[in-house]
């Protein structure tokens, strides 16, 4: 399927429907050398937290175990 020509937004609503909490952080480099962060979060905002706290773990523990994925 695909999804380039449905909104952000719209994704971002099915996602909600879906879950009881979801993290949804976006970066894109300016090329003027400026970033756009944008983060959106659903649910209350200590499961976000919780979430948050698990991903960061997660990838921090992928780092020690030498995988990029």
């Amino acid at each position: 399927m695909d999804l380039s020509l449905v909104l952000l937004d719209e994704i971002w609503e099915e996602l909600k429907k879906r879950y009881d909490g979801c993290i949804l952080t976006t970066l894109k480099n300016r090329g003027d050398g400026t970033e756009e962060i944008q983060i959106n979060y659903y649910g209350g905002k200590f499961t976000c937290i919780g979430l948050a706290e698990k991903t960061k773990d997660r990838i921090l523990q992928s780092t020690r175990e030498g995988d990029n994925a």
